[in-house]
């Protein structure tokens, strides 16, 4: 009787052991946790630091008024983040494609009032409920205690949905390739198959182009581009790649000439940036108008020197920076307040999460993950660097966010989703 019942006892320890090494596998990538709290923790103390000041007297003596909203937001992202973690990658394709589809019509609601005239007041002749404009461009829902911009959505989204396609299985392509084979009759069905078939992620993302582009948002389309080509790169055949990146990037430039045709505010941005990089600094009249955030920045981050005047101690935020101290410019802030030795440890926090993230990448076995979380980390390192660059005058300055440190609900809860995408690709290593 004993001897029958040590086999059942020994298997059921060995299965507790099998068990408890599955779990054990699945552990997502602590690196990337790290270092996202790292940079999370700093960013919002840049908040704080930034902030404090202009909210004393822009709402009624609280200091913390950005600094709570920004906490906020954070534990709000870190919450859709842990949802995303534990859902399965089926599960986040088809959130991903409702993103897109989601961001795209919310734009288009916005079009008739981003194609209205300006008027003088800087508002726009039509005017559609909850959609808000600042500064001529249409680009953002005010909802009350938020304010939500599609655009933030669709990186995700465009994140997903692309990668999700370019790995589509063989069964998928053979249906697409007969859609296209039977319209072959008539030239025009048949080259609106193709664009609705196999190439429709080029449809979409000029489709995209032109909605971000009404939006008057070049900043952000040059980050949507820079991800779509990003996983494109990672994700396409070999086979045709030179050709399809000569018209990728012939498409790109003529977009950014055309930005600088029709919006003159661009060329003279352009102008102001020129006169920086080649003068090293710009002509009195550019310096207290388009040249303004940029050069009051790199004044900033000058005076930071190498160990910084200390945290809170930063004198530009107060009567130059302001606004944009705590959103875009957050950056020279910190060079200011925390020197070179401060900005170089950021940058290279985002250097290790770029190691961190393309690492989970290469080890995940299944294609479509592997796009995802190469996708997710060059997204958020581009978008941090393109920052930085603009906040140095390395680039023509633009409204480009710093992931984790600059203040907004949109940017912040978007990229925290997507960080608990990364973390669950590094725990489960797709098959």
């Amino acid at each position: 009787m004993f001897g029958k019942s040590r086999k059942p006892l020994k298997n059921s320890i060995q299965n507790r052991r099998i068990n408890y090494s599955a779990i054990n596998k699945k552990q997502p990538n602590t690196s990337v946790i790290i270092v996202v709290i790292f940079l999370s923790v700093f960013g919002l103390l840049m908040v704080f630091s930034s902030s404090a000041v202009i909210s004393y007297f822009s709402h009624n003596g609280d200091t913390f008024y950005f600094f709570n909203r920004q906490l906020a937001w954070i534990a709000i992202g870190s919450i859709v983040g842990l949802i995303f973690y534990r859902l399965k990658l089926v599960q986040i394709k088809k959130i991903g494609i409702v993103m897109v589809i989601v961001s795209i019509l919310l734009m288009i609601f916005m079009l008739p009032e981003a194609f209205s005239p300006t008027l003088a007041d800087g508002t726009k002749a039509i005017d559609i409920p909850l959609v808000s404009t600042l500064n001529g461009a249409t680009r953002w829902y005010d909802l009350g205690i938020f304010s939500l911009q599609p655009a933030e959505l669709l990186k995700l989204g465009l994140v997903i949905y692309t990668s999700a396609f370019l790995t589509l299985d063989s069964k998928k392509k053979k249906e697409q390739e007969k859609i296209i084979n039977s319209n072959k009759d008539s030239f025009f069905k048949y080259f609106v198959s193709n664009l609705l078939t196999k190439y429709q992620h080029f449809t979409l993302m000029g489709f995209i182009a032109f909605l971000i582009f009404a939006q008057r948002d070049l900043d952000t389309l040059i980050i949507l581009f820079l991800i779509f080509v990003s996983i494109y790169f990672a994700g396409e055949e070999k086979e045709g790649k030179g050709i399809k990146a000569t018209f990728l990037l012939g498409v790109a430039s003529i977009i950014g000439i055309l930005s600088m045709v029709i919006e003159q505010y661009r060329r003279i941005r352009f102008l102001s940036f020129l006169e920086i990089l080649f003068k090293g600094e710009p002509s009195k009249e550019f310096r207290l108008g388009e040249s303004f955030q940029v050069w009051n920045g790199l004044v900033a981050i000058g005076s930071g020197g190498f160990f910084g005047l200390g945290y809170g101690e930063s004198r530009q935020k107060l009567f130059f920076l302001q606004e944009a101290s705590y959103t875009d410019s957050i950056f020279a802030v910190l060079g200011e307040e925390f020197g070179l030795m401060g900005s170089f440890i950021v940058i290279l926090g985002f250097i290790y999460f770029l190691s961190a993230g393309l690492s989970i990448a290469k080890n995940t076995t299944n294609k479509t993950a592997s796009l995802i979380a190469t996708g997710i980390t060059l997204w958020i390192v581009i978008q941090a660097f393109l920052n930085i660059a603009a906040n140095l005058a390395a680039i023509p300055f633009g409204g480009m966010a710093l992931p984790f440190f600059t203040y907004g609900g949109s940017n912040t809860i978007i990229i925290l989703a997507a960080i608990g995408i990364l973390l669950n690709i590094s725990a489960n290593k797709y098959e």
